[in-house]
């Protein structure tokens, strides 16, 4: 019988040891389960959050037609949520006006590359647009292409012929050519009392431009001491970089000569454009450009088979053409213009009062 009691002590004993085993056990793969999850959760919603910045960071090179960033950053509201923030502004003429900021949330689930508050709405009887969030006028290309009849709400504008009763204001304005022109015409037609500051790619359909959203015009700024090509900017960036690894006190002199190299308005511009054709490239390989558009008459656009045509169409930079472009000065300035037969619409965006301690570019 005492054998007996003490197997069964022994027994008890072992039972509640493999018990407590068991429940450690358990506790430490939840709690080790919980950590896991935890990190990959948070590490799920940083990849959309930086999936927001690839995408921005490559559409501030493509869209958003005289609107400059910044600064961007994150701006998280708890560990699974946040926001990607970029503070904007427009040139007109050289003076910096506010813009509308760009306010992309992204969460675990959730990676949205709209910001709602540049979304257009139309105002002066149909001739203007205006920003959603702080009502800022967007000027508007007009496609060449596109039906025009009476009863269209959205007629091409020519907004020239109110310019003259702005006096005092500097002002810009989007010309939507009477065809495609060449980088090369562009800096003959533009008057040199006037800033160029974007070109637009224009559409290959035959669908009604004027009232898509920033982000979905697409174009480029002029970089007027671009003196090399995308690959020749890398190349010469990369050998920089292989060399300071070797020796970070190099004598870069001559190399860095290379950056302030001086060039043609018209070479200038076919740089950017190289630059700018690279970034769409991109993309368009990474679906970025994925917006579709229709109208009441049956139009349709597809935003990514446009673009892949323009750039099969436009692979040379001498060769490639553009459908408009934004100019700035002073309301004075755009006189010679009114008068000029290669200008299809013309329309006012943003204006400001010229003050006395305004620096302007012209």
């Amino acid at each position: 019988m005492t054998i007996s009691t003490d197997f069964e002590a022994i027994a008890k004993r072992h039972k509640r040891r493999l018990t407590l085993k068991y429940v450690v056990l358990s506790a430490g793969l939840a709690l080790v389960a919980l950590v896991l999850g935890y990190m990959g959760l948070n590490r799920l919603t940083s990849m959309n959050g930086q999936y927001l910045m690839a995408y921005y960071n490559n559409r501030i090179q493509i869209a958003y037609p005289n609107i400059d960033v910044n600064s961007f950053f994150y701006n998280a509201n708890s560990q699974f949520t946040g926001e990607l923030h970029s503070e904007r502004t427009k040139d007109i003429a050289g003076i910096s006006v506010p813009f509308e900021p760009y306010r992309a949330p992204y969460s675990l689930v959730l990676r949205r590359t709209d910001s709602s508050n540049e979304y257009l709405v139309s105002g002066d009887d149909g001739r203007s647009t205006y920003t959603r969030g702080t009502h800022y006028k967007m000027p508007r290309f007009f496609n060449t292409k596109a039906k025009v009849t009476e009863s269209n709400h959205d007629k091409p504008t020519q907004d020239l012929d109110f310019i003259a009763d702005m006096s005092g204001q500097a002002v810009e304005v989007a010309i939507t050519f009477d065809k495609p022109y060449l980088l090369s015409d562009i800096v003959k037609l533009v008057p040199d009392q006037l800033k160029l500051n974007w070109i637009w790619i224009g559409t290959e359909s035959s669908y009604d431009t004027s009232g898509l959203f920033p982000a979905n015009l697409y174009g480029f700024k002029p970089d007027w001491k671009a003196n090399m090509t995308y690959k020749e900017q890398k190349q010469l960036d990369e050998k920089i970089n292989n060399i300071l690894k070797k020796d970070n006190e190099a004598d870069l002199s001559k190399l860095n000569a290379a950056y302030d190299k001086p060039v043609t308005p018209t070479v200038a511009l076919q740089n950017s454009y190289d630059t700018f054709r690279h970034y769409l490239q991109e993309a368009v390989d990474n679906h970025w450009i994925n917006s579709t558009y229709g109208d009441a008459n049956g139009t349709h656009l597809s935003e990514q088979e446009d673009v892949a045509l323009f750039l099969k169409n436009n692979r040379n930079v001498k060769t490639a053409k553009f459908a408009g472009i934004i100019l700035t000065g002073k309301a004075e300035q755009f006189a010679s213009l009114k008068t000029a037969d290669w200008i299809y619409a013309s329309n006012i965006g943003q204006s400001v009062t010229i003050q006395p301690y305004h620096q302007l570019t012209k």
